[in-house]
């Protein structure tokens, strides 16, 4: 299991390379989009304590780490406009967690797990020490670059945004 406060990191640093934007909305989507996930733990945990719920999609890693979940979320997320943030962000956490355990992917149309099960520990560290050197590049990039470069927009962005067109024009 991926410490909270890495999954955080870890979708900042990549909302932050992947976007290159000045605004706080989308970190503070990505932080938020980064944690919920986990929110099996504080809210369907003690149900499941008390037999209420039953089903193993409700465990830890059950149906808020599916792919379910992720589509639920963005879809959330656009109608504010932040759809690649919440995405990025969800997608970091299923992707840690499914390298340092396992997650029902496809819940609830599949109760398989998939993983990798490296070292939980290991997993926070790697993470951890990738989104650091994330963000300091990124910085780097932003004050050593020509003003001009640092106003466009990062490549996700701009991709994003021309398959946006691509659909409006058809």
């Amino acid at each position: 299991m991926v410490a909270d406060s890495i999954h955080i990191l870890f979708a900042l640093a990549l909302v932050a390379g992947l976007l290159r934007t000045r605004q706080p909305t989308p970190y503070l989507v990505a932080a938020l989009a980064a944690t919920v996930p986990d929110i099996d733990t504080f809210v369907l945990s003690p149900l499941r304590y008390r037999d209420i719920l039953t089903s193993a999609f409700w465990a830890h890693r059950g149906i808020t780490h599916s792919l379910t979940a992720l589509v639920m979320v963005v879809v959330a997320a656009w109608t504010i406009g932040q759809e690649l943030p919440a995405a990025i962000a969800y997608s970091s956490h299923l992707l840690a967690d499914t390298a340092t355990g396992s997650t029902m992917l496809l819940a609830p149309f599949s109760s398989e797990a998939y993983g990798l099960h490296f070292s939980w520990l290991l997993g926070n560290v790697v993470v951890g020490l990738f989104s650091i050197v994330l963000l300091v590049g990124w910085v780097l990039v932003l004050t050593l670059s020509d003003p001009q470069e640092r106003t466009a927009p990062g490549p996700l962005t701009a991709a994003y945004s021309r398959l946006l067109d691509t659909v409006r024009d058809w």
